[in-house]
């Protein structure tokens, strides 16, 4: 019997097309990692994969494939900040009604709970990260697509997504789908790290997040805010960002190594079989330090690292 050799998952890759933001044709290799090289929008700047899982796919490798020690541990750490920054961007006062969107394990939903007294409600497709939401952290926590959810719309006073919209292949609808369950005069908060950032362009192709089979859509405060306008209705209303303390030791790392080829910095195969496993570098030290380094490092714009923006919806 001939062998049969296993497919890759690169062979099931696609196109991803005209730019998703700004429909434009026009655009360049950003970096050419093998498999997936990322691109940059020649119209508005917007950097994402050129190539991408199909969308039944995509949600597949979401629902069956997703979860593990190492997400938990960091959105623990993650929670830990989320829950500092809301108050910058948002007036949690008049918060009593929160959809979170790609909720995960739901470390921040309880914090919201007890701090604010808002009810909230989670959705996760992630079926290990919505279980342990559900069973153990006793949330709600719908496990569908945003856009099939069966949630109200116009219900919530906030729709938010941490480190979500980098993983969606389509943003511009994302945005407009959470913005339809949002009460008028509510808000859509949407976090995610920004690729232009000093940290970004010391690290170059070694940054820890350039992850183009997941993280398709690749945002700078520019082409967030853009996002933001082309999915219609909304008006940006608070800005904040802040660049985590490990994230720049690890850029000076990467810059003292000097220039790598972006061809040696990702392998789609070895990524696939091994992320999902280990544990967050540092976790202990992340969680007692990270608190106070946003609290003294924070700022009032988007050029830090990690970027929040607040939307209210205007009609």
């Amino acid at each position: 019997m001939p062998e049969t050799s296993t497919p890759r998952h690169a062979d099931r890759l696609i196109d991803r097309g005209p730019c998703p933001i700004c429909g434009s044709d026009d655009k360049r290799v950003h970096l050419a990692f093998a498999d997936i090289p990322v691109m940059q929008c020649g119209s508005c700047g917007f950097i994402h994969s050129g190539r991408v899982l199909p969308d039944d796919a995509l949600a597949e490798y979401y629902k069956r494939s997703f979860g593990s020690r190492r997400h938990m541990e960091g959105q623990v750490v993650n929670a830990t900040v989320n829950i500092l920054a809301l108050p910058k961007v948002l007036d949690m006062s008049r918060v009593k009604t929160f959809l979170d969107v790609g909720t995960g394990y739901g470390f921040l939903l309880p914090k919201l709970r007890d701090r604010y007294g808002v009810s909230c409600t989670g959705m996760e497709i992630s079926a290990q990260e919505a279980e342990y939401a559900r069973n153990t952290l006793r949330l709600n926590v719908v496990s569908r697509m945003i856009q099939e959810s069966g949630l109200p719309e116009g219900a919530f006073d906030v729709a938010a997504c941490f480190e979500v919209i980098e993983h969606i292949a389509d943003p511009v609808p994302f945005v407009r789908h959470m913005a339809r369950h949002v009460k008028p005069g509510g808000h859509v908060l949407l976090m995610t790290d920004n690729f232009e950032s000093a940290v970004v362009k010391r690290s170059g192709p070694r940054f820890t997040k350039w992850i183009p089979h997941s993280h398709v859509s690749d945002f700078a405060p520019a082409t967030i805010e853009r996002c933001i306008q082309e999915a219609g209705g909304l008006e940006v209303t608070g800005r904040c960002s802040f660049t985590p303390w490990e994230l720049i030791a690890q850029s000076w790392k990467h810059k003292i190594k000097g220039k790598a080829d972006p061809k040696n910095c990702f392998d789609l195969e070895e990524t696939l079989s091994t992320e999902m496993g280990g544990r967050l570098p540092m976790f202990r030290i992340r969680l007692a330090l990270n608190r106070f380094w946003f609290r003294i490092t924070a700022r009032r714009d988007l050029n830090g690292q990690l970027m929040f923006v607040a939307a209210r919806k205007v009609k």
